[in-house]
């Protein structure tokens, strides 16, 4: 997998490539990748989740580069497992989301639910 592969709801202008064509091309969805080169290439890491998972990646790649390579790089989801800290059934299931949004099966990688606790409002 390459190249991002989430969408954004973006309007997006991209020009015909065939020369002497004034063609213009809107889409309604733009993939990430294309949407972080239209913005300059900068993403802030909001959300504490991305900001745990890039400290867990920089953790393994430090100590990957004091040791070694721990885990062979044939084994790409066993790495991407280890360096990110997530189950490899989660992991999994992300790829599996992720192909289904490049494919265009899935608009966006979904959220997982959060549950709330209900609320008793009843008096006795």
């Amino acid at each position: 997998m390459g190249g991002g592969g989430q969408f954004s709801r973006l309007l997006a202008l991209e020009v015909c490539g065939s020369a002497g064509s004034d063609c213009v091309f809107f889409g309604k969805y733009v993939d990430h990748s294309l949407k972080m080169l239209l913005q300059g290439g900068k993403k802030l890491v909001k959300r504490s989740g991305e900001r745990e998972i890039v400290y867990n990646v920089d953790k393994f790649m430090k100590i990957e580069s004091e040791v070694g390579i721990t885990i062979p790089v044939s084994k790409v989801q066993k790495r991407v497992a280890e360096a990110t800290r997530v189950r490899r059934r989660t992991l999994r299931s992300i790829l599996k989301e992720g192909e289904n949004v490049e494919t265009g099966v899935a608009m966006a990688f979904s959220t997982p639910r959060k549950f709330k606790p209900k609320v008793c409002t009843k008096i006795s």
